[in-house]
């Protein structure tokens, strides 16, 4: 199995165990512990980046040889694509047939959370309107789409120009 595909079933198992995690303990929804869970899934991406990159580095350039940021970039989005599909079957699963109730409870978090706030009555109504969409539509919406491919091109950038290596210059 190439590396890029092993390293993408490793995004999809952390991103599992950590919405599971989240429903289980009933803080998938809620503020602040989906901020948390969404900031560990990240980490857990960007360490499972940075080794699956690594390990291509290690296995195509050996230690010394040049391995240029373009080579890194295409291995993590490889990494990141194939995680990506992945991740999407799995949320739709998640919100068809697991977390069934997760929209009308994020709805009375989001409903909850307003109130303390203040918020007047026609922004809580627009904000509850986004709760009425289907699991399709919910892991398929196009700014859902775009925020996660700008997000993981950033990943990718960042992670290839770390872990590139130029040529050694023979003094």
């Amino acid at each position: 199995m190439p590396s890029f595909v092993r390293y993408g079933l490793f995004l999809v198992a952390a991103g599992v165990v950590i919405n599971l995690i989240g429903w289980a303990t009933g803080t998938d929804v809620t503020f602040p512990m989906s901020l948390v869970w969404g900031v560990l899934s990240i980490v857990a991406s960007i360490v499972i980046l940075v080794q699956g990159v690594k390990e291509h580095r290690t296995a195509t350039a050996g230690t010394d040889a040049e391995y240029s940021f373009m080579q890194a970039f295409t291995e993590g989005l490889k990494i990141e694509g194939v995680g990506y599909v992945l991740a999407l079957i799995w949320n739709f699963i998640f919100v068809s047939y697991i977390n069934t109730d997760m929209m009308s409870r994020a709805a009375e978090a989001t409903r909850s959370m307003m109130e303390k706030m203040g918020g007047d009555d026609a922004a809580l109504e627009q904000a509850l309107q986004q709760f009425d969409k289907t699991p399709i539509e919910i892991v398929f919406a196009p700014s859902s789409l775009i925020t996660a491919l700008v997000i993981i091109l950033i990943l990718c950038a960042i992670v290839a120009a770390v872990l590139k290596r130029d040529k050694k210059l023979d003094v």
